[in-house]
C-alpha cells in the first residue's frame, strides 16, 4: 500500500495531474478538431489581434448574450402560446408587449458583437498590410528576383481581406454556434429529456452532412484561392511588359494564358457553386424529415400529457436554433482552414530575411569623400557560377571611371555591389577606406546616386518625382535640377500642367529621353558624392542621348562617377576605363592607351562603332 508521500501523488494525497493526463489529451483532441497543429501561422496571428483582446473579449461576450436573449425568445414564445390558451388578456398583453422590447436588447447585443469584432479584424488587417509591405521594403533584391510581383501583390490584396473577412465571422460563428448548441440542449433537457435526446439523434445526421460538405468547400476554396493568386500573378507579369508583349505580336498568346488560368479560376468557382447547390436542399430535406420526426414524437408526448403544445413548440424553436448553431461549428473548420492558407502565404513573405542586413555595430556615414575600393572581390549570385573573380581595383574622390566589356562580364555587379544591393561573396568592397558591410545600407545609399537604363518613375507628378529623393526640397531647388538636367524646357513648355503633370505608372506618357532626364534632375537634386550610370543612354535616339549627356556631363562634376556599359561618347571623357571580361579585369587605362594596346578594349571599339555594340 503506497503512502501518502509515496511516488506518483502529491503532498496531500491527491494525484497531480501529469503531462499527457487524460485531460490534457482531451483539450488537445479538441484544439486539433478545430484547429491542426499543422495549423501554427493561424497561432501566430496571435501577435497581431491580442492588442485588440479586449475588443474581442467584449466582443463575444456580446454574442452570448445575444444566444442567451435567443434562448429566451423561447420562453416567450411558450409563455405567449400558454396565455392564448389560458385566454388571459394581461398575459397576452405583456408578453405583447415584451416581444419588441426583447428584439431590441438583443439587436444591441448584435449591434455590439458585429461592431466591435469587425473593428477587431478591419485593425487586424491594417497592421498586416503595414507589415508586410515595411518587410518587403528591407527584402534583398534577390528576393524580388526569384517571386512574381502579382504573387506578392496577391498577398497584400487577397489574402489579407481574406482573413479580415474570415476573421469576423469565424469568431462570431465560433462564439454564437457552440453557445447556442450547448444552451439549446440544456433548455431542452431541462424541458424534456426525451424530447432533448430525440432531437440529438435528429441533428447528428445534419452534423454529418455538413462536416463532410465543409470539408469539399475548404479544398475547393483552397483551390480559388491559389488560382485567384496565379492570375493574378499573370495579369501582373504581362501588363508590367506590355510593350514586350506587343512588339512581338503575343498579345494573343498572353490573352490564351490568361484565359487558361481564368478557367481554372471559373471551375474552382462553379465547384463551390455545385456545393452550395447541392448542400442547400440537402439540409432542408433533413431539417424538414427532423422536423417531422420532432413534431411527431412531440405529439405523442403531447397525447401521453408529459408536455403540453407551448412546451412542444418550445422545444421546437429551440431545435432550429441549435441546428443553425451546428451549421455554424460545421463551417468554423472551413473558415479555420481558409484563414490559415492566407496566413501560410503572408508568413512566407514575413518569414523572409533579406540577405544584406545591417552589422549590429554598424557606421553611420555623415559625409563622404567618394573614394571606393575593391580588394580581392569575388562574387555569385545564389546558385550560380562566379561572376566576379578577384577583381580589384580603385576609384579617386571625383575621378569617372568606365566599366566595359562583353555582356555577363560583371559590370552591373560591380555597380550593384557599391550600393551594397548584394553582398560579396569574398574580399571587400570600401567607401571612404570602410567596408560597406560595416556601414548602415541607409547611410551608404543617401549619399549614392544611380541613374540606370530603365527608369523608374512613379505615378505621381513630376515635382514629386524629381523631388522623391528630398521631399523637403523648394520650388527653386526642383527648378533649378530640372535646368541642369535640360528638363525644364519640356517641362513647362510641353506638358499641359507644367510641373504638376501627372506622369502616369513608370512614367509611360514620356518619352524615354525625357523620363531619363527627370532622373538626372532626380539624382542632381539629391546631390550624391557617388554616382553609378548603368547603360544611362543606350536606349536613346541619337537627338534625345545629345541632351542627356549634356544633362550627365553636368550631374558627374565633382562627384567620382562610376559609368557601366555606357556609349562610347560617355567612355571617351572617363579618367580611366576598366575592360573585364570573364569576371576578371583584362585590361585598363585611358581610351587612348587602351586602343594602343590593340586588345580587348580595341576589338570591341571596332565592332559596331565602338562600344555601342557592348551591353
Amino acid at each position: 500500500m503506497r503512502s501518502a508521500t509515496g511516488a506518483g501523488w502529491g503532498a496531500h494525497g491527491a494525484k497531480p495531474c501529469k503531462k499527457g493526463s487524460w485531460f490534457q489529451r482531451m483539450l488537445g483532441r479538441l484544439r486539433l478538431l478545430v484547429l491542426p497543429e499543422s495549423h501554427d501561422s493561424v497561432w501566430r496571428l496571435w501577435e497581431y489581434t491580442r492588442v485588440d483582446l479586449r475588443r474581442i473579449v467584449f466582443g463575444c461576450l456580446c454574442g452570448i448574450g445575444y444566444v442567451l436573449l435567443t434562448l429566451a425568445t423561447a420562453y416567450l414564445i411558450r409563455a405567449m402560446l400558454g396565455a392564448l390558451v389560458d385566454a388571459n388578456p394581461r398575459k397576452i398583453a405583456l408578453c405583447a408587449a415584451a416581444t419588441p422590447l426583447l428584439y431590441l436588447i438583443k439587436g444591441c447585443f448584435y449591434y455590439g458583437q458585429v461592431y466591435l469584432l469587425s473593428s477587431a479584424a478591419e485593425r487586424l488587417a491594417q497592421r498586416l498590410r503595414n507589415r508586410l509591405y515595411e518587410h518587403m521594403q528591407t527584402l534583398s533584391l534577390s528576393f524580388f528576383e526569384n517571386q512574381k510581383t502579382g504573387g506578392l501583390m496577391a498577398t497584400i490584396a487577397s489574402d489579407v481581406p481574406v482573413i479580415q473577412q474570415t476573421f469576423t465571422v469565424a469568431i462570431l460563428e465560433g462564439v454564437i454556434g457552440p453557445a447556442m448548441v450547448v444552451g439549446g440542449l440544456l433548455v431542452m433537457f431541462y424541458m424534456n429529456w426525451r424530447m432533448a435526446i430525440v432531437t440529438i439523434v435528429s441533428l447528428v445526421a445534419i452534423g454529418s452532412v455538413i462536416s463532410k460538405a465543409s470539408l469539399r468547400m475548404r479544398r475547393a476554396s483552397e483551390a480559388i484561392q491559389k488560382s485567384i493568386g496565379a492570375t493574378s500573378g499573370l495579369a501582373t507579369e504581362s501588363l508590367s511588359a506590355i510593350r514586350v508583349v506587343q512588339s512581338f505580336c503575343m498579345e494573343e498568346r498572353e490573352a490564351e494564358r490568361f484565359r487558361d488560368e481564368s478557367q481554372r479560376t471559373y471551375r474552382s468557382g462553379m465547384r463551390i457553386v455545385r456545393i452550395n447547390g447541392i448542400l442547400r436542399p440537402t439540409m432542408e430535406l433533413l431539417g424538414a424529415t427532423s422536423v417531422a420526426f420532432i413534431l411527431w414524437y412531440g405529439g405523442m408526448e403531447i397525447v401521453q400529457g408529459r408536455l403540453t403544445v407551448a412546451g412542444v413548440t418550445m422545444i421546437f424553436y429551440v431545435a432550429l436554433e441549435i441546428t443553425k448553431g451546428i451549421q455554424q461549428v460545421g463551417r468554423l473548420r472551413m473558415y479555420v482552414d481558409r484563414v490559415h492558407g492566407a496566413a501560410e502565404r503572408i508568413y512566407t513573405v514575413l518569414d523572409m530575411q533579406p540577405e544584406v542586413r545591417n552589422a549590429p555595430d554598424a557606421l553611420t556615414l555623415e559625409e563622404v569623400q567618394g573614394d571606393i575600393a575593391f580588394e580581392d572581390v569575388h562574387f555569385a549570385y545564389a546558385d550560380g557560377d562566379p561572376v566576379l573573380r578577384g577583381v580589384s581595383f580603385k576609384v579617386r574622390p571625383g575621378e569617372a571611371l568606365a566599366v566595359v566589356g562583353p555582356s555577363g562580364a560583371g559590370k552591373s555587379t560591380i555597380a550593384n555591389l557599391i550600393p551594397r544591393f548584394y553582398d560579396v561573396t569574398s574580399g571587400s568592397v570600401r567607401v571612404d577606406g570602410h567596408d560597406v558591410r560595416a556601414i548602415t545600407t541607409q547611410s551608404l545609399r543617401a549619399h549614392i546616386g544611380i541613374v540606370a537604363q530603365e527608369t523608374v518613375l512613379f505615378s505621381g507628378t513630376i515635382r514629386e518625382n524629381i523631388a522623391y529623393g528630398r521631399p523637403d526640397a523648394t520650388e527653386e531647388e526642383i527648378i533649378e535640377a530640372a535646368r541642369a538636367a535640360n528638363a525644364h524646357d519640356f517641362i513647362s513648355q510641353m506638358l499641359p500642367d507644367g510641373y504638376e503633370t501627372v506622369v502616369g505608372e513608370r512614367g509611360v506618357k514620356l518619352s524615354g529621353g525625357q523620363r531619363q532626364r527627370i532622373a538626372i534632375a532626380r539624382a542632381l537634386l539629391k546631390d550624391p558624392r557617388i554616382l553609378i550610370l548603368d547603360e544611362a543612354t543606350s536606349a536613346l535616339d541619337t537627338e534625345s542621348e545629345a541632351l542627356v549627356q549634356e544633362a550627365l556631363d553636368k550631374l558627374m562634376q565633382g562627384r567620382t562617377t562610376i559609368i557601366i556599359a555606357h556609349r562610347l561618347s560617355t567612355v571617351r571623357k572617363a579618367d580611366r576605363i576598366l575592360v573585364l571580361a570573364q569576371g576578371r579585369i583584362q585590361e585598363q587605362g585611358t581610351h587612348a592607351d587602351l586602343l594602343q594596346m590593340n586588345g580587348l578594349y580595341a576589338r570591341l571599339y571596332e565592332v559596331g562603332a565602338g562600344l555601342e555594340a557592348v551591353k
